[in-house]
């Protein structure tokens, strides 16, 4: 489950769809909505002979804020024939200046419920800040200088790719672990304009970077990170061509729906 824990990390990590782009407007993050079917990719040799799963992920524009919900299943079959489901629910409020947060995870196998983690996180002009657990008990965390929020992270990570940057490093906190922020090393391969290869035509007019992240442990003994995942990341924040690698196995995250949604309306100035 902390391998779950850890995907749901990296997928709540997320210039509008139009037919031309300039340089200065192309990282904007926009409201949508993704589906994704998850196919085995490759297994490796343990007790795990097959898995699958989906996963759907809708961030939405509030005036002051931004929304996400995610929810991520994965099933998978062991040499004996046991089936297990694997299930994460994340929810996240995130305050448009990337100051505050509230957010809710829940995780269950086969229906019995393994991990909740709900509160809320605030961070200084410096990323210096606090987390303020309600689940799985109450107590506070600090974050330290530089911590990102996911939305934010998102845009630095794909400013930093438009500016040709190989990589980009930061400390985030995404609601999904109950032991605060998370040392994450993003490699980037390239800024290109358009994508001859998207799955749907909106996407297809817009910038993006092939990007793996690399999430490590707080832990500074452990030179290797706990977790990697890559996937194709267009300038609005949306995510394709999914590599997702659970240990035992890796899944190929394929998107099958994508729909852009409205932005807010009737903000006040």
């Amino acid at each position: 489950m902390r391998r779950l824990e850890i995907l749901v990390a990296i997928t709540a990590c997320l210039c509008a769809a139009t037919d031309i782009c300039r340089a200065e407007d192309a990282v904007r993050l926009v409201p949508h909505r993704a589906v994704y079917d998850l196919r085995p990719a490759a297994m490796a040799g343990g007790d795990v002979v097959g898995a699958g799963g989906t996963m759907t992920y809708v961030v939405s524009e509030e005036c002051s804020a931004w929304s996400t919900e995610q929810r991520l299943t994965v099933r998978t079959v062991s040499r004996t024939g046991q089936a297990v489901e694997m299930v994460s629910d994340y929810t996240t409020l995130e305050s448009r200046d990337g100051r505050s947060m509230k957010f809710r995870t829940t995780q269950t196998n086969n229906d019995e419920t393994v991990l909740r983690v709900d509160g809320e996180a605030e961070l200084k002009p410096d990323g210096a800040g606090e987390v303020h657990y309600d689940q799985p008990s109450k107590k506070t965390v600090p974050l330290p200088a530089g911590t990102l929020f996911p939305m934010m992270h998102t845009k630095a990570l794909l400013e930093a790719a438009q500016k040709g940057e190989t990589g980009f490093d930061a400390m985030l906190f995404d609601g999904t672990s109950p032991d605060g922020a998370q040392h994450v090393y993003a490699n980037l391969s390239g800024w290109k304009l358009k994508d001859a290869g998207a799955s749907f035509p909106e996407l297809g007019k817009i910038p993006f970077s092939r990007v793996r992240l690399s999430f490590f442990s707080s832990d500074p003994a452990e030179m290797l990170p706990e977790f990697e995942n890559s996937m194709k990341y267009y300038a609005g924040g949306e995510s394709d061509d999914l590599e997702m690698n659970f240990g035992e196995f890796r899944l190929h995250g394929v998107l099958t729906e994508f729909r852009l949604l409205p932005p807010a309306k009737q903000c006040p100035e």
